[in-house]
């Protein structure tokens, strides 16, 4: 029961002097905390706009001029390669060096230097074991093995001396000077290669290669890639960039002119992107052959991340800077690939980037040519257009980019500067919360001097106010104390005598909720009880799982005639008690007792697997309690005992005056087979026989024939006291 109380509100509004309490002082207070609260945000607001865009406008300017200076670093390294290749070109070590090449070369050609068997297999093996495996393992679609061997018997024999039998590993086959097959071409390759060598380590390039003026053959390179002595016309790379740089020249040499292709993926580097230059050379005024330099991507990298050094040039966490071309691809690895790559192919995952391009950025561990960069900036600076702009980026990021097209030679690549726009926002939201914390000290000192004068009033009402509400709660409250005669005295009054009065009440009907509780609980089950506090209507439940026992003490209507009633009555209890305490071992619930009757269940509102089995186990021991008590009592009792199992329905009957029974088929047969059964002894259904583990002592009865449930199974269990035991034995 729950007793509610209500605040005589209008009586207390009524004593309580609300012009006092809001008094001119009070007033005048409240219009001073507002208008220094208005200023305060007007102020604040008016500061932080305008640093903001002054920090906007920083943040932006920073940008562009990293911007400008990486693209201005990569114009002048692209003019740089251009010039030290004329110069190459024009040099008179160059010159020779490409023409005894070239005539070495045409020699072996003229004498039709192949190799034999032996080292044709073991150049087939070459590329059988070591470069097409490694190719197809970076995600290239290359075609079949057999389009990649050399041509020609002068490629296949320089392959085999240069590559093949070169006892350094992949990689490092430019550290061989001469091959020891005594041929001219091993003579010009001793006395140039080791210059050469050193040169293109110096410059930082990855490849330097000479071309014949007329067949399109490679006659010499520094790092003898697979590529090395091919014919760029009709060999295995003729379709490559440095193929169709080399049939520009053959087609036009004009002296100088320097021809950069765009970057493309080169088998002969195993896939990778790769870009080359390639320029004319003269002897005089004769046209000599071609010079062609691979690029190296670490350069390109190295200008574009400042060797790595972000955050020193203001691009903080989340800045890089990157080149695109006019596909709309990277022309420089992506900052994000280069410290974090899994991090960065996670993040393209997430932005549903297409798998196959995922799959070459993670074998070549490269975004050039591999990862699209289709926004808004991107589209901007191709069609020629410099400036900035908030878009998002390949990895669905939202950031600041600064964009602009390049000027380098007939390459139509673009150049983007961007960082996080969370990143760019930081100092702005920083300056934020530093105005958003000044206003709210502001705010609070003011409101602090302004409340100070209305505390000492309103301290007495927040006290009653805080005793009434933990009252209401269900807390014991302790005594109000009364220091005055004013009106909050004649208040404090008032709640107290209110108080004291309904704590009262409560405690009383607080013992008499446990009383009746205990009461409940002599002739209902716990749940049942749970049910009926909370109110609840459904008071019927069914069980599918249940076991009960229904019992017949046989002779104790003759003890009852021969003794008094309140004797025989004591007897019964001492019996039925030493029952509850074996129930309560075997967790058996005691349903009701009716005259000598002894009614339990098992599984009723404590499920079981072994309910049955546990209620046999019960009613076995029973029998021994009953001969104890017979020894001690000098009576002859005899215990009936039926035993059924199956589903039952429970439930609590009365609105008022509460009943708690069981009903069904179970219980039915259980009361009736108690009947049947014979003195000391146990019957059990076939449900209870079918749990049992321990099946010793049971015999099978005729079969039951009940009206409305048919034919039975009934087994009986015959106790046996252990002095009879033995005697059989």
């Amino acid at each position: 029961m729950t007793v509610k109380f209500k605040l005589p509100q209008q009586k207390l509004l009524a004593r309580l002097n609300i012009s006092r309490f809001i008094s001119v002082k009070s007033r005048y207070l409240l219009m001073l905390f507002s208008i220094a609260i208005l200023c305060i945000l007007v102020i604040g607001y008016t500061g932080w706009f305008n640093a903001s865009n002054a920090l906007t406008e920083s943040s932006y300017n920073q940008l562009t001029s990293i911007r400008a200076a990486r693209a201005q670093q990569i114009e002048n390294f692209f003019k740089d390669k251009e010039a030290h290749l004329r110069v190459l070109s024009g040099n008179l070590m160059f010159i020779e060096a490409l023409e005894e090449f070239s005539a070495a070369y045409d020699l072996l050609t003229l004498y039709q230097q192949v190799p034999d068997d032996k080292q044709l297999n073991e150049l087939k093996s070459f590329y059988a074991e070591n470069f097409y495996p490694k190719l197809k393992a970076n995600g290239a679609k290359p075609k079949a093995l057999q389009n990649f061997y050399p041509q020609y018997g002068t490629a296949k024999y320089l392959q085999y001396h240069y590559i093949v039998a070169n006892p350094s590993d992949i990689g490092e086959k430019h550290l061989l000077d001469k091959a020891p097959d005594q041929s001219y071409y091993s003579e010009v390759h001793a006395r140039f290669h080791p210059p050469l060598r050193l040169l293109v380590e110096q410059a930082g390039l990855y490849d330097l290669f000479f071309i014949d003026k007329e067949q399109g053959n490679i006659v010499y390179s520094v790092f003898k890639e697979v590529d090395f002595s091919t014919n760029l016309l009709s060999g295995p790379y003729a379709q490559s960039s440095l193929a169709k740089a080399v049939r520009t020249i053959m087609k036009n040499p004009v002296r100088g002119r320097v021809i950069i292709q765009d970057f493309k993926s080169y088998d002969a580097s195993y896939g990778t992107p790769v870009t080359f230059m390639a320029v004319p050379v003269y002897e005089q005024q004769t046209y000599i052959g071609i010079i062609a330099i691979q690029l190296p991507v670490a350069q390109i990298n190295s200008i574009m991340t400042r060797d790595k050094h972000w955050v020193e040039d203001g691009l903080g966490k989340s800045g890089e800077v990157y080149l695109v071309g006019s596909d709309f691809t990277m022309r420089s690895d992506s900052r994000f690939l280069i410290e974090d790559a899994d991090g960065y192919l996670e993040t393209l995952e997430k932005a549903e980037v297409v798998e196959e391009s995922l799959q070459q950025i993670k074998n070549l561990n490269t975004s050039i040519l591999n990862q699209q960069v289709k926004t808004t900036s991107a589209y901007l600076a191709v069609e020629g257009k410099t400036g900035h702009k908030i878009v998002q980026d390949y990895r669905g990021v939202e950031l600041l980019s600064a964009y602009a097209p390049l000027n380098i030679n007939n390459l139509r690549w673009i150049i983007l500067a961007e960082k996080k726009l969370a990143e760019v926002n930081k100092p702005i939201v920083t300056l934020q919360y530093a105005m958003i914390t000044a206003t709210v000290i502001l705010v609070l000192i003011t409101g602090v001097l302004s409340l100070i004068f209305a505390s000492r009033f309103l301290q007495p009402i927040d006290e009653i106010t805080q005793i009434a509400t933990q009252f209401l709660a269900g807390h014991k409250v302790s005594t109000i104390k009364i220091e005055s005669g004013d009106e909050i005295g004649l208040l404090k009054n008032t709640v107290k005598k209110l108080i004291d009065n309904s704590q009262q009440q409560r405690e009383k009907i607080k013992a008499q909720a446990q009383e009746n509780q205990a009461l409940m609980l002599n002739f209902l089950p716990c749940p049942a009880v749970k049910k009926i506090k909370a109110g609840e209507k459904k008071k019927i439940d069914k069980h599918p799982n249940v076991a009960i026992m229904f019992t017949y003490l046989h002779g104790f209507c003759h003890v009852i005639n021969e003794m008094d009633g309140e004797t025989a009555v004591k007897k019964l209890n001492k019996l039925f008690q030493s029952f509850d305490a074996l129930a309560n071992q075997y967790d058996i619930e005691r349903l009701t007792l009716v005259g000598d009757s002894y009614i339990a269940v098992c599984g009723l509102n404590k499920p079981r697997l072994d309910y049955a089995a546990r209620c046999t186990d019960f009613a076995k021991e029973l029998f021994e309690i009953l001969t104890l008590f017979n020894q001690e009592e000098g009576l002859e009792l005899k215990l009936h005992i039926g035993l059924s199992a199956g589903e039952v329905i429970s439930g609590i009957i009365g609105d008022e005056r509460y009943a708690y029974s069981v009903w069904g088929d179970v219980v039915s047969i259980a009361s009736r087979i108690r009947y049947d059964a014979k003195p000391n002894s146990l019957r059990v259904t076939q449900p209870v026989y079918n749990q049992l583990r321990n099946t010793d002592g049971f015999e099978k009865c005729e079969l039951l024939s009940l009206t409305g449930i048919g034919n039975l199974g009934i087994w009986e269990y015959t106790y046996r006291p252990f002095r009879d035991v033995a005697t059989n034995n």
